[in-house]
């Protein structure tokens, strides 16, 4: 049981809780399912709206976004994506999760890198 809640759970490794902290009085598995929870509830969701555009994460780990303005992500701010698209330029990456504020947009790859993208201005 543990292996798999590992295997499945934990993407890196490196991740997987070595020990238990001093004075758990859970089981193993049952602290690991605790730690799994946890960090589901700090990710953030694989969808979000921002100002003038939304963000998607599929099954896979693709971005689409549609919209319009710079925080889309699609190249020509001018233009409006009213159906989401790829995003072509993280079309390699695997994102785990986004995020989106006013005039920008924020993903979070599966190898822990963070990609911006969008204006620091109001408009």
């Amino acid at each position: 049981m543990v292996a798999v809640l590992c295997e499945r759970e934990f993407l890196r490794r490196e991740l997987v809780p070595r020990t238990r902290p001093a004075g758990c009085s859970e089981s193993w598995v049952a602290y690991l399912a605790r730690c799994i929870r946890q960090r589901f509830c700090r990710e953030a969701p694989p969808i979000v709206a921002g100002k003038a555009c939304s963000l998607f994460v599929d099954a896979a780990g693709q971005l689409l976004a549609c919209g319009k303005g710079a925080a889309v992500g699609h190249g020509d701010a001018e233009i409006e994506y009213p159906v989401p698209a790829p995003v072509t330029v993280m079309a390699r990456i695997r994102v785990r999760s986004v995020a989106a504020g006013q005039n920008h947009s924020l993903a979070l790859s599966s190898d822990g890198r963070v990609y911006s993208w969008g204006t620091a201005t109001g408009s």
